[in-house]
C-alpha cells in the first residue's frame, strides 16, 4: 500500500521527497494455526503444505491461507496444532 503525506518541517529534520518504511496493525488475530511461509507451495490445485505424519511419510495437504505477517501465514484450514510441516526439505522443519 502506498500512502502519501505531509508534514511540516519548521526546523528542516525532513529531507524532501524523504521516504519512511511504517507498519501498521490492522487486527490482531487469536488462537489461529501458522506456518511459515516458505513451506506454502502454490499449484494447480491451490495453496498446499508437505506434512509430516505419524509414519514418517510426507503427504499433500490442501490448505486456505488466510493473512501473512512477514515469515509466517495463518491458516484457516487445512493443518492442525501439533503438525509438522516441510519447509524445502525433511530436514529443515516447522512445527506448526
Amino acid at each position: 500500500m502506498k500512502v502519501r503525506a505531509q508534514f511540516d518541517n519548521a526546523d528542516n529534520a525532513l529531507f524532501p521527497n524523504q521516504f519512511v518504511n511504517a507498519q501498521l496493525l490492522v487486527k490482531t488475530l487469536h488462537n489461529v494455526v501458522t506456518v511459515p511461509t516458505a513451506a506454502i507451495q502454490r499449484g494447480a490445485p491451490g495453496s498446499y503444505v508437505y506434512v509430516i505424519n505419524a509414519d514418517n511419510r510426507v503427504p499433500v495437504r490442501p490448505v486456505n491461507i488466510g493473512p501473512t505477517d512477514g515469515p509466517m501465514a495463518a491458516v484457516n484450514s487445512g493443518v492442525s496444532v501439533g503438525e509438522w510441516s516441510t519447509v524445502q526439505t525433511a530436514c529443515a522443519t516447522a512445527r506448526v
